[in-house]
């Protein structure tokens, strides 16, 4: 007899992304876009995210299978998943574009650049750089508005939902990576979380002053400044990452909810 290794082919890690973080920047501008603007059409443009969302995942594994001249098990599931999610995601979008004007496109078309950063560091198998988080998540942000538009809101308060939340995903980016790294004992510097806090607090106090949003969105980047300074300081608890991820979803729901307020 002969004795035969079979190994399972984990198919979550194909299908979905493990990281908290990713989810939690996707659904907090659909989130904050149809507290806003809420219609049907915004809640299928929603379902077409997601499917453009899920793609990256398997989309990646069989980039990388096909670049190392490989076609295994793994990469046929990952490309069946990553077509099944872009047909989603394409049919979708054609339905709330037949129904609606498609200048709620403009938004989409203006995240390109940052798409192309994002899969340009992916290409290079670097996704976890910061420059490439940072263009992913601001990138997402754009939900919000294309929603705002679909709902009949006019452009300039429509993109200042996409001002508000990079002004959120900037700082939460830099912030959860010196955490992770306080919390493995590696090397981090304070300076960027306090720098990315301090600017996003100017921008919309900017806004502020300029009536182009109000007070709950200041106590939005209060709280979110406050849990930063006290998460990097001697006064923290010890963690796991992936409490870290969970409570950073949590703060960035509530965002969402104080940003719609605004």
């Amino acid at each position: 007899m002969t004795a035969v290794t079979v190994r399972k082919v984990n198919l979550r890690s194909i299908a979905l992304p493990a990281e908290h973080g990713g989810w939690g920047f996707l659904i907090e501008p659909m989130l904050l876009g149809l507290l806003v603007a809420p219609t049907w059409q915004a809640a299928v443009l929603c379902i077409s995210m997601f499917g453009f969302f899920l793609v990256h995942q398997p989309l990646k594994l069989a980039a990388k299978d096909h670049q190392k001249g490989r076609r295994i098990e793994r990469t046929i599931y990952a490309e069946r998943f990553a077509i099944g999610y872009a047909l989603v995601g394409i049919l979708a979008l054609l339905i709330v574009a037949i129904n609606s004007d498609p200048v709620f496109l403009i938004p989409y078309v203006v995240a390109v650049p940052m798409v192309a950063v994002q899969l340009y560091y992916d290409a290079r198998n670097q996704s976890r750089a910061v420059v490439s988080e940072i263009a992913g998540g601001i990138a997402l942000g754009s939900t919000a508005t294309a929603i705002a538009i679909i709902g009949g809101l006019e452009m300039v308060p429509a993109f200042i939902l996409w001002v508000l939340l990079a002004a959120r995903v900037i700082p939460a980016i830099i912030y959860v990576r010196a955490r992770l790294c306080l919390e493995k004992g590696k090397e981090w510097e304070a300076l960027p979380v306090w720098l990315s806090h301090a600017i996003a607090a100017v921008v919309i106090l900017a806004l502020l002053a300029t009536r182009l949003t109000t007070w709950w969105a200041v106590l939005a980047i209060g709280i979110l400044t406050f849990r930063a300074l006290k998460g990097i300081s001697k006064y923290r608890k010890p963690v796991k990452p992936s409490q870290v991820g969970i409570s950073e979803m949590a703060l960035g729901f509530l965002t969402a909810v104080l940003y719609a307020l605004a």
